[in-house]
């Protein structure tokens, strides 16, 4: 990955990290009590190439990609034609800069054709344990909105709100232009951001955020090997953050439903069954997840609305 300056800002991406008060990273850092894997080199696979301007192991009949496991650098069969080494070799992503977005804040542009599933980066930050995560979202503002925490496994999270690298900035989108999938290298699980479609000079970068809004202390999650899910820690209460992907597939919120109109006099409760059976005051103007509690099996259903009033 290569950062540049932002033709129509001029930042370049570490002044963007100097201006918003974080620390550039291009690796994980891990977080005591939390301690980095030794080094396990993964298995050759079995493929094999007639030379090395042949690309091999980009799909599944490589072993280690259909296990989401990267071939070791210089001992593949295949050579130079291993096309499973992306995390390995920075140096093939593309050319990247930072820019304002009209409604999301920063977001980060190609400035590079980039080919369907080419990688673009890895979204890095610090790993800390389900503990270390409590406490930094406890330490929130109620009304924070920028969230930077990706689960990795039960009880290990990436942080990039302080330290991270460029795809912090990654906007979340409906339609989204690239994807990040958890790979094993070398023993150690990382993210990877790849293209799901070509891109050209000038794209912004985005993917589906698949956020999962969590109720108070509900952190643990089960998740297949390639979801990625934005996890926080609800404390306190967060409305759903409003999309501005502008896609004619957008959901209205991220992580939601088809978006609904809300709904003056709705029947339900303002509250998750879980949680305290009281909406406060603050809540009013907020879009909010109205739940309907079912008949005695303990599922529920959900509407979108909009609190306008605070009965005492």
């Amino acid at each position: 990955m290569t950062l540049g300056s932002s033709s129509s800002h001029g930042m370049s991406m570490e002044a963007v990290a100097s201006a918003r008060g974080f620390e550039l990273l291009t690796r994980c850092v891990y977080v005591p009590p939390l301690m980095q894997p030794s080094v396990a080199e993964a298995e050759p696979c079995f493929c094999s190439s007639k030379d090395s301007s042949e690309v091999a192991c980009h799909d599944t009949e490589c072993i280690n990609y259909a296990t989401y496991v990267e071939c070791p650098l210089d001992r593949c069969p295949t050579g130079r034609g291993c096309r499973n080494q992306r995390l390995q070799r920075p140096d093939l992503f593309p050319h990247l800069e930072p820019f304002q977005t009209e409604f999301k804040g920063f977001g980060v542009r190609t400035t590079e054709r980039v080919r369907a599933l080419d990688p673009v980066g890895e979204y890095v930050g610090e790993i800390i344990g389900q503990k270390e995560l409590l406490r930094r979202t406890n330490g929130l503002g109620r009304m924070e909105t920028n969230f930077y925490y990706i689960q990795m496994s039960n009880g290990v999270y990436i942080d990039a709100r302080h330290r991270g690298g460029f795809t912090r900035f990654v906007n979340h989108s409906c339609n989204p232009n690239c994807k990040a999938e958890k790979w094993t290298v070398g023993g150690e699980t990382r993210l990877l951001v790849f293209a799901l479609r070509e891109l050209a000079p000038g794209d912004e970068i985005t993917f589906d955020y698949q956020w999962t809004l969590l109720g108070r202390q509900r952190i643990k999650c089960d998740m297949p090997p390639t979801l990625f899910v934005f996890c926080i820690s609800l404390t306190m209460n967060y409305s759903m953050r409003r999309c501005f992907c502008g896609e004619s597939v957008c959901k209205g919120f991220i992580g939601g439903e088809v978006e609904k109109k809300p709904t003056d006099t709705p029947d339900g409760v303002f509250q998750d069954p879980t949680d305290a059976d009281t909406v406060d005051e603050y809540l009013v103007g907020r879009t909010l997840r109205l739940f309907n509690p079912s008949s005695g099996d303990g599922s529920h259903s959900f509407s979108i609305v909009l609190v306008k009033r605070y009965v005492h």
